[in-house]
């Protein structure tokens, strides 16, 4: 008989809860920085009325490449995805999906690949403004190089990619010289780790699926002398197999992407432009350099308890729980447990009970998107109470505290 096991998901809430300091805010801010710039002196200039000035003369071919570098110093070598965001005005305690939010609002909602007039278009008139000029330094001088439009924008991913990487590594604590000290002390990612593993279910052996770019839970960071002294395989919890859905930050300096932001390509059809931008299409490409034996199928048929932590559960990866509960049956296979654990470690802003009434909308949103894409539409609309009333959804808030 095959032992029983399980499966646990992490977002970037396991990263936070360790204290690391790996927020879109963090980030930002920091390459900003690096080009001696702030984010209030780019907002200042994407309002300034000079943008509109320059604009006019490039729709009247009476200026030139040079003169846009001189008269907007502050712009000209930023990465046009990075002005995108700070248009977008994200708040500092966005969570890392905004970013691909962002992505998906500016590539399906805005079309700013698949409507202009000249160069790009938005529906937001300044901005509209500033990425024409830029594409015009760029010699994207019309909407038909659309071939070099995508290209531009996908050299542009890439680009903060690698960025996003460095950062990791040479500015958020995951780049300490010792990772694993946390507020939870020595090894603390792997005692977190451990503390949500036998949460509710005991010394069940486990397959993870990670979310992060991330892996301070890993083996890697760990003494082997301690693993393997007498008694040490008590102290560390490590899984059978694991998927690191958007890669894995590990800091070379080859000019190699091991990381992909991406969008949901549920909506996307895949003779759309936009394609190339989707996880989906990124995932394969990032993937096609890996021997087979590499990609872990962390999906095994004995896998009855389902854990989630530090996850948003935002629509970006809605597809990939999709398929993860189509394969493990969710409405009639009644030996699958979920768990959803969340935990008000940091400070949210908000009260336990404000944190548990973001998290059951967030998870009512998740069941009962999937149950619309059940061929029983009857089944697809009591999934969340057939859930309940067979004991099989566990929600849920930790004390990670108690992993010391």
């Amino acid at each position: 008989m095959v032992a029983d096991k399980q499966l646990i998901i992490l977002g970037n809430g396991f990263d936070l809860t360790n204290q690391f300091e790996t927020t879109y805010a963090n980030f930002i801010n920091w390459i900003i920085s690096q080009n001696d710039i702030t984010i209030s002196e780019i907002e200042e200039q994407l309002e300034d009325r000079n943008i509109h000035n320059i604009h006019d003369k490039i729709r009247t071919s009476v200026i030139s490449e040079n003169p846009i570098k001189l008269e907007l110093p502050k712009m000209y070598d930023i990465n046009i995805w990075y002005l995108i965001f700070i248009h977008s005005k994200l708040s500092t305690d966005a969570n890392w999906n905004d970013v691909e939010r962002q992505m998906y609002k500016y590539l399906i909602d805005e079309k700013i690949l698949t409507e202009a007039t000249y160069g790009v278009s938005s529906r937001t008139r300044t901005l509209q403004k500033v990425m024409e000029i830029i594409l015009f330094q760029k010699e994207i001088a019309h909407f038909e190089q659309k071939e070099k439009l995508v290209n531009f924008f996908e050299k542009s991913l890439h680009e903060l990619e690698r960025d996003f990487e460095r950062f990791l590594f040479e500015k958020s604590r995951y780049g300490s010289l010792n990772p694993q000290i946390t507020c939870f002390g020595e090894y603390g990612p792997n005692k977190l780790l451990k503390y949500i593993a036998h949460e509710d279910t005991g010394n069940l052996p486990f397959n993870l699926l990670s979310f992060n770019y991330t892996d301070a839970w890993s083996k890697r960071w760990i003494d082997q002398r301690l693993i393997t002294e007498e008694g040490g395989e008590n102290k560390f919890v490590f899984p059978e197999k694991f998927l690191m859905v958007h890669g894995q930050a590990i800091y070379r300096k080859d000019n190699v992407n091991r990381l992909i932001f991406g969008i949901d390509h549920t909506k996307v059809q895949v003779d759309d432009v936009c394609y190339r931008f989707t996880k989906n299409f990124r995932t394969l490409i990032l993937n096609s350099s890996k021997p087979m034996q590499n990609i872990n199928n962390i999906y095994e048929e004995n896998i009855n308890r389902i854990k989630f932590f530090g996850h948003s559960l935002c629509e970006a990866d809605y597809s990939y729980f999709q398929q993860m509960f189509d394969f493990y049956e969710l409405y009639s296979n009644n030996n699958l447990k979920l768990y959803f654990y969340f935990n008000n470690w940091l400070d949210s802003g908000m009260t336990d009970a404000e944190l548990l009434h973001k998290n059951v909308e967030a998870i009512t949103n998740l069941i009962e998107t999937y149950g619309q894409t059940l061929d029983n539409k009857d089944h697809g609309k009591n999934l969340l109470t057939r859930l309940q009333q067979t004991g099989r959804i566990v929600i849920k808030q930790i004390e990670p505290m108690r992993c010391i």
